[in-house]
């Protein structure tokens, strides 16, 4: 919300001024803004900063194209947070407040400097300097925060937390010309299990994956984890012969063994092993993120698979057994950072 709100601000700001520099300002004309140290020159720039490339102003418009995907994307894959959105604000509207003049003009309005300063800038290039500045400041901030998480045993796996990774299996995925005829939506599955997979081993999070062994007759490429997800070298893989991935496994000791306290599920098929598991693991003494856009199913005689998923969303947030309960929170959460206590 904040970025695009910033960024059309600044965006509007920035062309509103030079609109106002080129009508009333000749080109070379300069005056002292009121009493401060601000001294307004009009001056039209071809090229670059520091008058760099003159006469090629146009050649960076795809660099600004680049700069702003850029951000749209890392803002995607870092998730929601404060500085980050506003940094990122000022940069893109900077960006295409100085785009639009290129490809406009083929130059871009300069206006203000700063007592004897010999540099000329307008709103666009303060609003990227600031933009930087902040995306610094939320680095830095990242940074610390996770330093302190660490160091209180909330970071690394300091809350005793895990990732399971349920029947993620190509025959269930893909589907096996047979029983299984694919999921819903398996490429965003697949990318947001890799996510939040990447997330784990960022924050050295233990990641077990499950295996149904009724799945592609317990071999072959149909049963093994899906290529195109991240398998870490460290992950642990059990296999399972019921729904229950708790039944007939060492899942549960394995858990009680690093004193997990919090599990993060993923995987197929919703109604089956995935339900099984978010209530199995509450009765079990474990609270329970089920990651809402992580796991899927295919469609049923009655009920489409997204009227599936969406159903069980629903039925599972909110989930408990008197102590421990289960809540569902999507990819681009913290997932690792868990919310139980808020409701407790």
């Amino acid at each position: 919300m904040f970025f695009y709100l910033i960024a059309i601000v600044v965006i509007a700001f920035d062309q509103l001024t030079k609109i106002w520099i080129r009508m009333n300002v000749a080109i070379g004309e300069s005056f002292q803004l009121w009493n401060s140290p601000i001294i307004i020159t009009h001056y039209e720039n071809s090229g670059a900063a520091f008058s760099s490339f003159q006469g090629y102003g146009r050649w960076f418009v795809p660099v600004a194209i680049f700069v702003v995907a850029f951000l749209i994307y890392y803002r995607k894959k870092e998730g929601k947070r404060v500085l980050l959105d506003v940094g990122a604000g000022f940069l893109a509207g900077g960006a295409i407040g100085n785009a639009i003049d290129r490809v406009l003009f083929n130059q871009v309005t300069d206006f203000i400097t700063f007592g004897y300063s010999n540099g000329i800038l307008n709103l666009a290039d303060y609003s990227l300097n600031i933009g930087m500045v902040l995306l610094i400041a939320d680095t830095v901030n990242t940074e610390l925060i996770q330093k302190k998480k660490r160091k209180l045993n909330l970071g690394g796996n300091p809350l005793n937390q895990a990732l399971l990774v349920i029947d993620a299996q190509t025959a269930i995925i893909d589907g096996d010309g047979n029983v299984e005829t694919g999921v819903f939506e398996k490429e965003r599955l697949i990318n947001n299990i890799n996510k939040v997979v990447q997330n784990a081993i960022d924050g050295k999070i233990p990641v077990v994956f499950i295996r149904d062994t009724d799945v592609a007759g317990g071999e072959g490429g149909g049963f093994e984890v899906h290529p195109n997800i991240n398998v870490p070298q460290e992950a642990v893989v059990f296999n399972k012969a019921a729904t229950n991935s708790f039944y007939g496994t060492p899942l549960l000791e394995h858990l009680k063994e690093l004193k997990i306290e919090h599990v993060v599920i993923m995987g197929c098929k919703t109604e089956y092993c995935i339900d099984t598991a978010v209530r199995a693991a509450t009765v079990n003494g474990f609270d329970v993120t089920l990651v809402g856009d992580g796991h899927s199913t295919s469609d049923s005689s009655n009920l489409t698979a997204q009227q599936i998923i969406q159903h069980h969303n629903r039925v599972l947030h909110g989930h408990d057994n008197v102590d421990y309960f289960s809540l569902v929170r999507n990819s681009d959460d913290d997932l690792f950072q868990p919310i139980h206590n808020n409701y407790r």
